[in-house]
């Protein structure tokens, strides 16, 4: 179902000192109803997501910072891009376990061999409140989003 607050969404986001602004594009190969977001951070970080409204409230994230991903928001999800390196997969997964967690799926993305990469983890259940602050210490990660359940 909707969100009740979509028909205040615009009050809502000028109460919480967000600015936006809309602009209808072409993006080839992708549902009708597809929206590309590009979210600039308090400190300046920058982030792209493109996601379609498949009706009935339900979602897909297609891509995430250039990033071909599939998830819909149904689990707690963690995306962690970093540097392709050995050991990356093993540190998170590590973590999760010692923390009682397990991963309901996981995805592992990459540009190019020793480059930039994205593991996507869902969980099946919330993630911690210092998940995000611990996982981005880890040595090579380049950024961390922890994302609660979003339908």
């Amino acid at each position: 179902a909707d969100d009740d607050r979509l028909s205040q969404a615009f009050q809502l986001a000028e109460a919480a000192g967000l600015t936006y602004e809309f602009a209808e594009i072409f993006i080839p190969n992708v549902n009708a109803n597809t929206v590309l977001f590009e979210l600039t951070g308090q400190s300046g970080e920058t982030y792209t997501v493109l996601g379609s409204s498949l009706g009935g409230g339900k979602i897909n994230i297609v891509e995430f910072n250039g990033f071909k991903v599939n998830f819909n928001g149904q689990n707690p999800t963690i995306l962690c891009g970093h540097i392709d390196q050995p050991g990356m997969v093993a540190k998170v997964s590590s973590f999760l376990a010692a923390n009682g967690y397990n991963m309901a799926s996981a995805h592992l993305l990459r540009k190019g061999r020793g480059e930039e990469a994205m593991l996507l983890v869902e969980l099946d259940m919330p993630a911690k409140d210092y998940f995000q602050e611990t996982l981005a210490n880890f040595e090579g990660m380049l950024m961390v989003r922890v994302l609660p359940e979003l339908i």
